[in-house]
């Protein structure tokens, strides 16, 4: 995409300073957790409760809010370490048999699965599927949306509560993450080239889509901060789905993906384009909570 986004540095400063501008960074990641986990009924919050205390997270005399705060953030601190480490360093050296395929890999690329774009004309595309080499648009990469459903049964397969404690701070990271746009949207230049779900579209110090490189500050960045959008509690409604599938992430992230990508410079600028922003981002942890809570429920009953 070939928006050039000049003057958004001060935008960036004043975020990076508002404690009310968290998204789904650890405290808007710990939000969302906290309130699926208060709406769940008392015997099953107990439960989790307890799982979460049995976590690498739970130091000291901590409540379980913080401990749920601290476990939905866990999975990005470490997503660098092998499966086979995580579970050897934190848990009972046994990796969950629905997850053996992946005990050798880090879990990087289980944050993110690029299945839409928005291109040069500012139109939605999806992402190509079974692409051999290259193609136009790109083909999808990641594994957000097909691990979601393998961790249900892993947390089933777990016996040790610590390896239960790191299947649960999984599923409560990757709920937020799959409701974050940029998890699952980024846009194409005119080569056809992605941003990396924002990651390469920088707004400082540099300004622009410069491919192959990962900003310092970027769009990413900014949307992961959530534009304010927890001046309030979180209210959570009744999730209507199958909570085993993010398809019901995929499709709120096509409903508001065009509004996602400024298409003028002016436009982040703007109280029209930050006031959306908040709002979108708002509704989006909302509904990251409310399906959170459904797949809660579900793991409970295994």
């Amino acid at each position: 995409m070939t928006v050039r986004l000049l003057g958004w540095l001060p935008l960036v400063v004043l975020l990076s300073l508002s404690p009310l501008a968290w998204g789904w960074s650890a405290k808007g990641h710990g939000e969302i957790a906290v309130a699926a986990v208060e709406r769940l009924p008392k015997p099953l919050q107990d439960e989790y409760r307890a799982v979460l205390m049995a976590g690498p997270w739970a130091k000291g005399d901590i409540s379980w809010r913080t401990a749920a705060t601290r476990a939905a953030a866990w999975p990005d601190r470490v997503k660098e370490m092998p499966l086979r480490k995580l579970f050897g360093q934190y848990g009972s050296g046994k990796v969950p048999a629905a997850l053996q395929s992946y005990r050798k890999p880090s879990t990087s690329d289980w944050h993110y699965t690029n299945a839409l774009f928005i291109d040069t004309k500012g139109r939605l595309v999806e992402a190509t599927t079974n692409a051999a080499g290259k193609s136009c648009p790109p083909a999808r990469q990641g594994n957000l949306l097909t691990i979601w459903p393998t961790l249900f049964t892993a947390y089933g397969q777990a016996q040790d509560p610590r390896d239960k404690a790191i299947v649960l701070a999984f599923v409560l990271h990757f709920v937020g993450d799959a409701y974050q746009p940029l998890h699952l949207l980024g846009s194409l230049d005119d080569s056809c080239r992605q941003d990396k779900g924002g990651n390469a579209f920088c707004v400082g110090p540099v300004v622009g889509f410069k491919a192959g490189l990962r900003c310092r500050d970027s769009l990413h960045y900014l949307w992961d901060q959530g534009f304010g959008a927890y001046k309030e509690d979180l209210t959570v409604g009744k999730f209507r789905g199958d909570a085993r599938s993010l398809d019901a992430a995929v499709k709120e992230v096509r409903r508001i993906a065009t509004e996602v990508y400024p298409k003028k410079s002016a436009d982040v600028q703007s109280t029209a384009y930050k006031n959306r922003s908040s709002r979108h981002a708002r509704q989006m942890a909302q509904l990251a909570s409310a399906h959170l809570a459904a797949a809660l429920q579900n793991l409970g009953r295994q």
